[in-house]
């Protein structure tokens, strides 16, 4: 397990860094120069176009972190149900407590969120930026996970 996030960090610097763009387009104008045999003009000319979709790419329009994702996921994300007392809907929602983990390390999810709805009950909601998820929590649960910030349902009406 070890070396999955390693694995990553590599790659995006490969790939995806300021410094792999570079280090890519600079293999690539090698290899193309070598492959075509072209003469200094045309290279120079590739150069630039080069350069230019590089700078492109990474000063074009700005990326969505899966943090930022996760936010927008939490806004729509509804939950419905016959029983009014188990619906969720973040509009009218209350939020309790926000963990975040932007960077991943210590869970998959960036964003967790505990929230309570109009009838008090507790509901937590976890997104990795790809595939979010709401879950009712009994209220067992939300005591001991939400600690000082739980309020019962007798305190909440």
């Amino acid at each position: 397990m070890q070396l999955r996030p390693l694995a990553r960090r590599l790659l995006t610097l490969a790939l995806g860094g300021t410094k792999g763009f570079f280090l890519t387009g600079a293999i690539t104008f090698y290899v193309i120069f070598i492959l075509l045999q072209m003469d200094d003009l045309n290279l120079i000319w590739l150069v630039l176009i080069v350069v230019a979709l590089i700078a492109a790419v990474m000063y074009g329009k700005p990326r969505m972190s899966r943090f930022d994702i996760a936010q927008k996921q939490f806004l729509e994300t509804t939950l419905h149900s016959e029983n009014k007392k188990f619906s969720f809907n973040p509009k009218t929602a209350t939020i309790v407590r926000q963990d975040i983990d932007q960077n991943c390390e210590f869970t998959t999810y960036p964003i967790t969120i505990y929230a309570r709805n109009e009838s008090g009950e507790y509901f937590v909601y976890r997104s990795d930026g790809v595939k979010p998820s709401i879950k009712h929590l009994e209220h067992d649960i939300a005591k001991i996970v939400l600690k000082n910030a739980y309020i019962s349902q007798q305190e909440s009406v």
